[in-house]
């Protein structure tokens, strides 16, 4: 549960940092990568299946945290277009 809770955290994170650049191409390259990365982990899975475990956990540890920056970035931002500045008086 805990490492497919980690798993998708990271994939829709870093969908959302994705999506937020208004170029196309970053959104192919990471398409094309994710697709990659698929089939790679899956042949790592099937023939090295400790090998594979081990370095999906160490790339969750290090990706998760720099995601969640990101994320509350993004969501600061937003939060910043709609507060208001006004000064009482």
């Amino acid at each position: 549960m805990g490492c497919a809770s980690a798993t998708h955290f990271t994939k829709a994170g870093t969908s959302a940092i994705i999506n937020t650049s208004p170029e196309p191409v970053s959104n192919w390259t990471a398409s094309i990568t994710e697709d990659v990365a698929v089939f790679t982990g899956m042949w790592a899975a099937i023939n090295h299946p400790v090998v594979w475990i081990i370095v999906a956990i160490i790339l969750m540890v290090w990706l998760l945290p720099k995601l969640w920056r990101g994320i509350k970035l993004i969501f600061r931002k937003i939060a910043n277009l709609f507060q208001t500045n006004k000064k009482p008086t």
